[in-house]
């Protein structure tokens, strides 16, 4: 949808990020004119090993979880799930807020989804 706005991103528990990072897209107050140009992330760069992959591979898990609802019963989905989530957290922790225009009216919403283990292994 061409009236949606990402706001912000959390994730923790991935790879190698174990503690919460957060990308705030838009820092002012949000008013009637959205002002997208006003977006204050263009890019996400660091050393290596400081969790850049993992950032964008959360935000692709996040858009499966929301787009199709099989996906956690795909062996392979599992298999590397097992293989990216931070195993000292041992659990995958994403957090999106964003805004979807509609004619005048603005409305906000909030994803938040944790992944863990249950008793058989299986991420749920």
């Amino acid at each position: 949808m061409k009236n949606m706005y990402l706001i912000s991103y959390s994730v923790k528990g991935i790879k190698n990020i174990d503690t919460l990072v957060t990308l705030s897209f838009y820092k002012k107050t949000i008013g009637k004119d959205l002002g997208v140009q006003n977006y204050n992330i263009k890019g996400i760069y660091g050393v290596n090993g400081s969790g850049k992959s993992g950032i964008i591979m959360s935000v692709e898990i996040l858009k499966n979880l929301i787009c199709d609802s099989g996906y956690l019963n795909n062996p392979i989905t599992q298999k590397k799930l097992d293989a990216i989530v931070n195993k000292r957290t041992q659990e995958l922790f994403m957090q999106a807020d964003y805004l979807a225009k509609a004619g005048e009216y603005l409305s906000y919403f909030r994803y938040e989804i944790t992944l863990s283990q249950d008793m058989s292994g299986k991420y749920v």
